[in-house]
């Protein structure tokens, strides 16, 4: 039955989205590693999508397995140097009607015609499909390392306060769709010297923070979570960075410290950084080991890059700005079953959590018209791959 099912979906990818299946429950399951979610970043094309617009894609995502998507970024700074606003400036792509947002400070932009905004449509469309949201929170533009460029001239309590507040005016938004189960709380921490300097203060003071205050006030259930990456190829670099074991001890004291982060999902960072194989599932067990000497029930997720830094030649310390979707067959159906081992060895990986960065640059069979989406073609053929594989 899988096997005919897929199979005739990867036909209809070529007549359009109306004949996909969605009931397809024995498909968000199998008995093999397989993407859970993954993050879908909005191109200004998507900001403007209608219901019907996000259904097609989100329905695409739902044939393909996936149970929910994480959509980053909901609001992004865009100035910096105001003494009016704490932080700065932020455009947000969801109605600004909360009493603990400054509208002074937030700008609404996106779909201003859909119930709720570019994220009302969404959510809507999540309702019909049936996908779960997590949603992301403020994006600054320092946001990609170091936290020194993150905070000159305030706290991590403050900067985690105004981030609880997005969070807050996003829940009492879109709660009542019953498909919001969790929030990222966007900041990418790493394995640098930095990071590891700063680990204690930020653990209590900016994901503890956030955490306790969505749990208390919020819905307890909701998911907090955060997605760090390791800097560098230590098969290459072997003396630039920290250790897996000393990020092991790193985050044995954060899981510890901060109880409310719920749990990671580390970037296997084999796309910007260019990790290996053998890199990638160091730093992943890593963290999950230091989650299980910490006492986490709630096993770590991982976050498989599925594209690669273009041109090729491009190699760090170089700043490699492009990007192309790395190959299903050469490279993302085996970060797949590395990760998912580390996190699931009893099972051979089946019951792991992937997520992945990112569905429509990457993985999207539906990005034709999309100017910001370079290799649609690309995308579309990993998309087809991915289903192929799950019915091997």
């Amino acid at each position: 039955m899988v096997r005919s099912f897929l199979l005739a979906l990867c036909l209809n990818l070529f007549v359009g989205v109306a004949s996909i299946q969605t009931n397809n429950d024995d498909l968000l399951q199998p008995n093999k590693p397989h993407f859970s979610g993954m993050f879908f970043a909005m191109t200004p094309t998507v900001t403007l999508w209608t219901v019907g617009q996000w259904v097609t894609e989100f329905q695409y995502m739902k044939a393909a397995g996936l149970s929910f998507v994480v959509i980053p970024h909901t609001g992004k700074q865009i100035n910096t140097t105001t003494s009016t606003c704490f932080n700065g400036t932020y455009q947000v792509y969801y109605p600004v009607q909360s009493p603990d947002l400054n509208p002074l400070c937030y700008t609404q932009v996106g779909n201003m015609n859909a119930t709720g905004g570019t994220l009302g449509a969404a959510f809507a469309a999540a309702q019909q499909v049936g996908l779960d949201i997590h949603l992301g929170l403020l994006f600054a533009a320092a946001e990609h390392g170091f936290p020194e460029q993150h905070f000159p001239n305030n706290t991590y309590l403050e900067w985690a306060d105004q981030q609880y507040a997005s969070a807050k005016a996003l829940y009492h938004l879109y709660q009542n769709t019953r498909r919001l189960v969790g929030f990222y709380t966007e900041i990418e921490e790493s394995n640098s010297d930095y990071w590891l300097s700063v680990y204690g203060n930020f653990s209590t003071d900016y994901w503890n923070r956030i955490g306790s205050q969505i749990k208390k006030n919020l819905d307890p259930k909701l998911l907090v979570w955060a997605s760090p990456y390791s800097i560098g190829n230590l098969t290459r670099h072997p003396t630039a960075f920290a250790s897996p074991a000393d990020y092991r001890k790193a985050w044995h004291n954060i899981f510890k410290d901060a109880p409310s982060l719920d749990f990671v999902s580390p970037q296997d960072s084999m796309g910007a950084q260019g990790n290996s194989f053998q890199n990638a599932s160091e730093y992943l067990e890593a963290v999950v080991e230091a989650g299980k000497d910490a006492g986490r029930v709630m096993r770590q997720w991982s976050n498989v890059e599925l594209f690669e830094v273009w041109p090729r030649s491009c190699e760090w310390p170089a700043v490699c700005h492009g990007r192309h979707p790395a190959s299903f067959k050469a490279r993302i159906q085996q970060q797949m079953h590395n990760e998912a081992l580390i996190i699931s060895p009893s099972d051979n990986g089946a019951s792991a959590v992937l997520i992945a960065w990112e569905w429509r640059s990457c993985f999207s069979p539906n990005a034709f018209n999309d100017s910001h989406i370079a290799f649609p073609n690309e995308t579309k053929k990993n998309y087809e791959e991915y289903l192929l594989y799950l019915q091997e």
